[in-house]
């Protein structure tokens, strides 16, 4: 009798923790929509980063070809040819888009590593500690039932 209340409880036990293991573990369903949702992030930025690589690379080739295009960079980098001067206005600055090497790497806001194993065991053991006050074979199942 008491053999049963044990195996039974135990079994129940086990079988709720691989249930929640399987929902709410570190490789579980839970764990699989949030790899999806960063593999989704990551094509996004992968796609950024193809595109702001064409970008440069239109910017190099005009700067090796585009004579026009190597003097407008020059005086961005307040670089003269003879007989040229800088004439500044102040509260004037030219608008420019720095590429910082930082900006090229994805940042994902993780959602926290998922480390629930040990909490998923004790809710697991308190339920086969209740299964096995709660259960009685024979009669009626369960008590105050």
């Amino acid at each position: 009798m008491m053999q049963k209340r044990l195996v039974v409880s135990l079994y129940s036990g086990l079988i709720i923790y691989l249930a929640a293991i399987f929902v709410f573990g570190s490789t579980g369903r839970a764990a699989y929509g949030d790899l999806e949702k960063q593999r989704i992030f990551l094509e996004k930025h992968v796609e950024n980063l193809r595109s702001q690589g064409k970008n440069l690379h239109y910017m190099v080739e005009a700067l090796q070809t585009d004579p026009d295009r190597i003097v407008k960079e020059g005086r961005r980098l307040l670089l003269l040819r003879e007989r040229e001067g800088i004439i500044r206005i102040a509260g004037y600055s030219e608008k420019t888009k720095p590429i910082s090497p930082g900006g090229l790497i994805a940042r994902w806001k993780d959602s926290g590593a998922r480390k629930n194993e040990p909490f998923l065991r004790a809710f697991s053991l308190a339920a086969a500690i209740v299964i096995f006050i709660m259960y009685r074979p024979g009669g009626n199942k369960i008590r105050g039932a």
